[in-house]
């Protein structure tokens, strides 16, 4: 039986102020109580000390190999913000990949994502040269640093690879439908290059696993899909019955309100990677304003960064720095990505029975939640949960606390379905200095081959 673990002093989100004990039992959060809970032999006693105790952070779009190429364009030659300069160097590096790098990259990028409050991580691999059994590289990793993991493979028509990623997505999928941790969806990426042979070739693992692409990401692309299809990309998949309610579409920074209300209709999760379109000067999509069309909202990485709270913190300030002023619609809209990750991982999981639990809130735990928890070094200057001065209503000043909280806290303790990662700072089980030092040597071989 798995060890129960005990939070003792907890400070939870909304609990305005006060502390708590918490129960995990059978990798959930058994209890929740005001008052002390008994002392039992075996259970392990974390003490908690008025910390604040949060659900764990959601990755919903990253690109784990590219762990060795942070900075891709460094030196190079290549000029940051323009695609069709740096899109060609991204593709001889991905090229250039094997196994080996693949699984000292993820093992690496998954390994910051746990020391940084991360509990499970979209992943989507692009490794042409190595693509038949790529998945099977990163979800070792994944199981190794003991994170939950959603991975898919890249299908793209620019390598003449369309067929192979298919087939990898396949066989991953089927392979892993009930793992406990990993589990996998199908990878889109160039869509606008795609086919609608190519693409219709999808639509029955689509509808079983579900899609995880680039949508919008440059116009340059929208533009080049436009001209050969007629089409926006969006509409093409939408009209091929790709898009459902386990659709991820990342980027979306040239996205139209017809195109919004398409992925709203479908039930999709909208990823934004706020920091990954400033570096590549791309325009940050209308936060507020395409959220307010319905369709989900989560937070990405895209594998500039590991760290999702950095992610959101960071996010908020842009776009409250764009929002017209007392557009508060924009605090609203940055609540709905702090859940929207959980959201889809509760599904793909199959986390949460119907009634179990009541509705997803920023920052709050309930009794039957997966316990997917992360305890940072922060205790309440501020009453947990509270409004905060001047924003003018408790739900928007609570969100803008949160996104300062996550943004700034150092990470003490990380647990994925009742298993410790993290113990006051420390990875467990994986020696930090040695994967970085294994990473860089795969890096030093990958920029070798280019």
């Amino acid at each position: 039986m798995p060890q129960r673990l005990v939070f003792r002093r907890a400070a939870l989100w909304d609990a305005r102020g006060s502390t708590a004990d918490l129960l995990v039992e059978d990798g959930r959060v058994a209890e929740i109580s005001q008052a002390p809970l008994p002392r039992s032999p075996g259970d392990w006693d974390i003490e908690a000390r008025g910390r604040l105790l949060l659900p764990g952070f959601v990755d919903a779009h990253t690109h784990l190999e590219r762990r060795l190429a942070r900075g891709l364009s460094a030196g190079t030659g290549a000029s940051r913000g323009h695609p069709q300069l740096e899109e060609p160097l991204r593709s001889r590096f991905e090229r250039a990949l094997n196994h080996e790098d693949l699984q000292a990259a993820a093992r690496l990028g998954l390994a910051e994502s746990v020391l940084a409050g991360t509990t499970t991580v979209f992943a989507l691999c692009r490794a042409p040269a190595c693509a038949e059994g790529a998945l099977d590289q990163l979800a070792q990793a994944a199981e190794s640093v003991g994170l939950r993991a959603v991975l898919a493979y890249g299908c793209s028509q620019r390598d003449g690879a369309f067929t192979v990623g298919v087939q990898e997505n396949a066989r991953f999928c089927e392979a892993h439908k009930d793992h406990p941790l990993v589990r996998g969806m199908v990878g889109l990426t160039h869509p606008d290059d795609a086919s609608d042979t190519a693409l219709d070739a999808l639509a029955d693992l689509v509808s079983r696993h579900g899609l995880h692409f680039h949508a919008a990401e440059t116009e340059a692309e929208l533009a080049q899909g436009f001209h050969v299809f007629g089409r926006r990309t969006l509409e093409r998949l939408g009209a091929l019955g790709l898009l459902n309610g386990r659709t991820l579409a990342a980027h979306l920074n040239h996205v139209s309100r017809r195109e919004t209300l398409t992925l709203a209709d479908a039930g999709a999760t909208c990823v934004f990677t706020p920091r990954a379109a400033l570096f590549a000067e791309e325009r940050p999509p209308r936060l507020e304003a395409l959220l307010d069309a319905g369709p989900h909202g989560a937070v990405g990485t895209d594998g500039v960064g590991s760290d999702v709270a950095a992610e959101l913190a960071f996010g908020f300030a842009l776009w409250r720095r764009t929002a017209r002023p007392l557009a508060w619609q924009g605090f609203y809209a940055l609540e709905r990505l702090a859940i929207g990750g959980a959201r889809l991982v509760q599904r793909i999981f199959a986390l949460t029975r119907a009634g179990e639990r009541g509705a997803l809130e920023p920052g709050r735990l309930q009794v039957g939640d997966a316990a997917d928890l992360v305890l940072v070094e922060d205790y309440g200057a501020t009453p947990a949960g509270g409004a905060a001065p001047g924003i003018g209503s408790p739900e928007s000043g609570s969100i803008v606390q949160l996104a300062q909280v996550m943004g700034g806290a150092r990470v003490a303790w990380t647990v994925v379905a009742g298993r410790v990662l993290v113990r006051e700072g420390e990875l467990l089980g994986q020696d930090l200095r040695q994967l970085s030092t294994n990473a860089y040597a795969r890096a030093e071989q990958v920029w070798k081959r280019l």
